[in-house]
């Protein structure tokens, strides 16, 4: 619905998001008015189009999405339009002046004919400047948010494209409406298509075509494909776009001497992503041949290998003993295994001897989760790749880049890297550019779990060359006497169907094949069994895993039963987002990085930069008239969340597959019916299975969860880093 009237006051306005809580004179009554109020001030006469809400503390709100701004047309109107401040050199006694010289034409004056305003005592030519220049940049803010708004943009994405644009949006975007795909975070190549289409632009433009194929390039890239072939890359370039191959193919070589894509013999990158895999290949290579840093005393390996097994009471199988050997003495070490296989034992003896030959060590992961759990392993500083390599960014670049880089390398003589098959091509180049030449690197992962959600297969590639000092785990160890998770997860790494139900066990199925009977099952999970029998926190301990994010048992709809049954509304503040509901004490996600985000460790109050997307949190405060949350994440990181960061939250008390990588869990649920047919996949199972640290739930279909196992089809990647590490086999003949 819409009203009309005069904003009367402003109470809170954000600066980045501009947001805005104000008093509204409607119908001769006070209305509070909170929404998007970009460019509003006091004395507005404003159209607002929205729905009433109610408030528990604020009482009756008018919450608007957009809005319209008529410029006073009576006298007094023009006078406190004027008079409220918002235009540079014209005070309440300037105003009165000019509105008693022009009266009710004020405005008409100041847009078509400003020099008349000389004839006003105490306005020069200098005075002039300022005014003209003042009132068109407050009409220009109305201007440029009415022109966004019929694009059919929404408040966040008209605050990212002004913080981007500024006063040139109008201009800018009515040259190129795709430089909004290339520019603004949140607009994919379809919407900017589609506000395309409002302008008028031609559909076979060259504009289109160019941003057509970077689009197909990124979503190529967000398949986990490095490169497209290139002549499949023109035929479906060519079919989408409705043109001939040959033009295609032109604005790919356009596109090349630009310097905006890459080709090399049948494949054709992004730029970006070739330079990655480029120098990844050539730095990796380089480190593998150049000398170390520091000499071991390689007769005296045994000897320290004796003597940890016999501090720590265990016993390395020869595999195992390889893995830590090769660490401390060959420059590139890949350790792969399954879970229970004893990957982190291996960590704790290399820490054990490089700490006897006085190595210095850096130990990193790709998550914040991860670091965490290697750190409370090892009981030595983890960090994530990120702080490891001392990240910052540039908010007015728009621009990552890291302190530890070729110029200024890690100082140390071994780096170790686990959970590395969630590396991507990007994180690795940066890694590696960030490692010195004669350090060792240890990287360890399972190659039987997804790859990393970002471009590239790094980990299959590195052990395919057979380049690199490369050990598979095999042998399982239990981590208890009744522990069936880790051999579970062997099993259905095997083709075979998991080992389920064993009394006082840790893995367990609940067949179903009703996915309403499944949804009431989890939630009874959650709410009683799990929580009464194994003492969990349901929200601390046990975290919902599935394959999808809709349906019945996708993450949408089990966050909003979740939320319901594990955190209802009883008395606690709660907050409305863009069709979300946020309540206080809720499970979230962050799952987008977010450089800028500062945090305040609870535990030493010192504050922080940068919250990572898969991170974990706790909703501490929630404030729905300034749109304000407060989060603790990981149970130390306090963060405080303005509007304009929200859109990267969500609930988590379910989350997918792809998202749980990286993270343990005490207790994992993991609900299974219908799966399309590129969700049956058996790593995708098994990456879920291996989330579980002490309980593992199944319930569902065995039917889908047989096919999955059962399945031996492994999607193949586009990844050329393999390409790039062979060409120095060719160097070298």
């Amino acid at each position: 619905m819409q009203i009309t009237g005069t904003l009367e006051d402003i109470i809170y306005q954000n600066e980045d998001s501009h947001y805005l809580v104000g008093v509204m004179d409607f119908e001769g009554n006070p209305l509070t008015v909170v929404g998007p109020g970009y460019g509003l001030k006091v004395g507005d006469k404003v159209a607002l189009e929205g729905a009433y809400a109610f408030h528990e503390i604020y009482g009756e709100q008018f919450k608007f999405t957009t809005y319209q701004v008529n410029l006073p047309t009576d006298h007094e109107s023009i006078l406190r339009f004027l008079s409220s401040g918002a235009i540079k050199g014209i005070g309440p006694v300037t105003a009165e002046k000019i509105v008693d010289t022009f009266g009710v034409d004020t405005l008409d004056m100041m847009n078509y004919n400003p020099e008349a305003l000389l004839k006003i005592p105490g306005i020069g030519k200098s005075k002039l400047r300022d005014i003209t220049l003042s009132y068109q940049e407050v009409v220009g803010h109305t201007q440029t948010m009415m022109f966004l708004q019929s694009l059919k943009l929404g408040p966040s994405l008209i605050s990212r494209v002004i913080k981007k644009y500024g006063h040139k949006a109008k201009e800018i975007i009515s040259q190129n409406p795709y430089r909004l795909y290339e520019d603004i975070d949140g607009i994919g190549f379809r919407r900017a298509d589609e506000i395309a289409g409002i302008l008028g632009v031609e559909r076979h433009s060259g504009f289109r075509m160019r941003s057509f194929i970077r689009f197909h390039l990124e979503e190529a890239a967000n398949q986990g494909h490095t490169f497209i072939r290139y002549e499949k890359g023109v035929e479906d370039l060519a079919r989408s776009l409705g043109i001939e191959a040959d033009l295609v193919e032109e604005q790919i070589r356009e596109m090349v001497l630009g310097g905006q894509l890459y080709q090399k013999e049948d494949r054709l990158y992004l730029a970006a992503v070739y330079i990655a895999e480029a120098k990844s290949g050539a730095k990796l290579m380089a480190v593998n041949t150049y000398g170390a840093m520091k000499d071991v005393n390689e007769a005296l390996i045994d000897e320290l290998l004796s003597r940890f097994q016999k501090e720590e009471q265990i016993l390395l199988n020869p595999l195992q003993q390889e893995a830590v050997k090769s660490a401390v003495k060959n420059k590139v070490t890949v350790i792969t295994g399954g879970p229970g296989t004893g990957k982190t034992t291996i960590v704790k003896a290399i820490l054990s001897l490089t700490d006897h030959f006085d190595l210095k060590v850096h130990l990193g992961a790709p998550t914040g989760r991860a670091a965490k759990r290697l750190k409370e392993a090892t009981q030595v500083e983890a960090r994530t790749i990120h702080r490891l390599l001392e990240y910052q960014y540039r908010e007015d670049l728009d621009l990552l880049f890291f302190n530890r880089n070729e110029e200024n390398p890690l100082k140390g003589d071994l780096v170790i890297i686990d959970e590395f098959s969630m590396v991507d091509i990007h994180l690795f180049n940066h890694l590696l550019q960030g490692v010195d030449l004669e350090s060792r690197l240890v990287l360890i992962g399972d190659i039987d779990q997804l790859p990393a959600i970002g471009p590239g297969n790094i980990l299959e590639d590195i052990i395919r060359s057979g380049y690199f000092s490369t050990v598979r785990l095999k042998d399982i160890y239990r981590q208890g006497a009744h522990s069936t998770i880790a051999l579970s997860a062997h099993e259905i790494n095997q083709g075979r169907m998991p080992l389920e139900n064993h009394r006082d066990g840790d893995f367990f199925l609940i067949a179903s094949k009703n996915q309403e009977k499944i949804l009431s099952q989890v939630v009874s999970l959650l709410t009683h069994r799990l929580k009464e029998y194994y003492g969990m926190d349901p929200v601390l301990d046990i975290q919902v895993i599935t394959p999808m994010k809709g349906g019945t048992l996708g993450t949408h709809h089990l966050n909003e039963v979740l939320q319901e049954a594990l955190n209802p509304l009883e008395g606690q503040d709660q907050m409305i987002f863009r069709n979300k509901v946020f309540r206080q004490g809720d499970k979230v996600m962050q799952f987008k990085n977010n450089y800028n985000l500062r945090f305040l460790d609870i535990d030493t109050h010192i504050e922080g930069e940068g919250i990572f997307n898969g991170e974990l949190g706790i909703i501490q405060q929630v404030n729905q008239t300034t749109q304000r949350m407060v989060v603790l994440f990981d149970g130390y990181k306090e963060v405080a969340f303005e509007p304009q960061d929200l859109g990267d939250l969500d609930l988590a008390y379910a989350v997918t597959i792809h998202k749980s990588q990286g993270s343990e869990f005490r207790g994992v649920i993991i609900p299974l019916s219908y799966l399309p047919p590129q969700m049956i996949s058996r790593n995708l199972i098994y990456t879920a299975v291996t989330r579980g640290k002490d309980l593992v739930v199944i319930v569902g279909d065995t039917h889908y969860l047989e096919l999955m196992v059962r399945d031996e089809h492994r999607p193949r990647r586009n990844s050329g880093l393999i390409y790039q590490l062979r060409a120095f086999e060719s160097l070298e003949t």
